[in-house]
């Protein structure tokens, strides 16, 4: 019951896009890259050496609402891209919308998110748990960063985002390093946004889906779980309307929703 309240919450986000106009539909992010190769074994764990954000089966629950089915340890089946970078795909008369959200993190560095007519984020190395990071999130297991709107020529384009800290920097304008190398690098993989109902977490999957997750490894080393800061995004396009409701005053409305939802679920499991 109170999953099903809290996806009536999740979806709902989803309809104050129809606040756009009739023109508003979704539209599927692009990963470039190749199959992860790398990685700590098991990959998710309570160990600081591995991954203690996402959720996978086998391995201690992080109280992030991210979930890799294919178990703890890296295979063929691990939906991880590496050297990879996140497109999408505008046209002219479009307006890509990109919701960001940050879901947890152990990194020490205090990193900083920054995307273009959002206020920078600095994760305080919440990972959701009772490991090496900090307290868990404020309000639980996600936390809305803000809205970006992408006016944009027609064809494929990389998701503007980086992420820094004192010592480095990462940003999707390039394919990112290998793992590995001793540079720091992001992964990528498709989220699917509909597992939520069923089980409260959002499963990653090599399917293509509007949602994707990205996961960073600060210092390159060979740890590389990807964990010392980790989000996902929903993008969506919605073809400019005059008549209809600006965007920049209709998505706002997606983080508190979905954050609330989240909060409604906690507080009826405490009752």
């Amino acid at each position: 019951m109170t999953r099903s309240i809290a996806f009536v919450a999740f979806c709902a986000t989803t309809l104050t896009l129809t606040v756009i106009g009739p023109n508003a539909h979704a539209a599927s992010v692009t990963l470039v890259g190749s199959s992860l190769t790398l990685g700590p074994g098991p990959l998710y764990g309570s160990g600081s050496e591995q991954n203690n954000v996402v959720n996978s089966p086998g391995a201690p629950a992080t109280g992030s609402i991210l979930f890799d089915p294919t178990g703890p340890t890296l295979t063929a089946g691990t939906p991880w891209v590496q050297n990879g970078q996140v497109y999408a795909f505008g046209c002219g008369t479009c307006q890509t919308v990109v919701q960001w959200f940050f879901t947890g993190s152990e990194s020490g560095f205090g990193i900083t998110f920054h995307v273009p007519g959002v206020a920078d984020f600095t994760e305080g190395n919440q990972n959701n748990s009772a490991y090496g990071g900090g307290p868990p999130l404020a309000g639980g297991k996600v936390q809305f960063i803000g809205t970006t709107v992408v006016h944009n020529a027609s064809g494929p384009f990389a998701i503007p985002f980086s992420l820094t800290w004192p010592t480095g920097l990462v940003d999707n304008s390039s394919a990112q390093p290998t793992p590995g190398s001793g540079l720091p690098n992001i992964i990528f993989s498709y989220v699917d946004l509909t597992t939520f109902e069923s089980t409260g977490l959002l499963a990653l999957t090599k399917t293509v889906t509007d949602g994707f997750v990205f996961a960073l490894n600060d210092n390159g080393g060979p740890d590389d779980d990807h964990d010392d800061f980790v989000g996902f995004a929903i993008v969506s396009i919605a073809v400019e309307d005059p008549a209809s409701t600006p965007i920049p005053g209709a998505l706002p409305l997606f983080g508190s929703v979905v954050v609330g939802g989240f909060l409604l679920r906690k507080w009826r499991r405490r009752h």
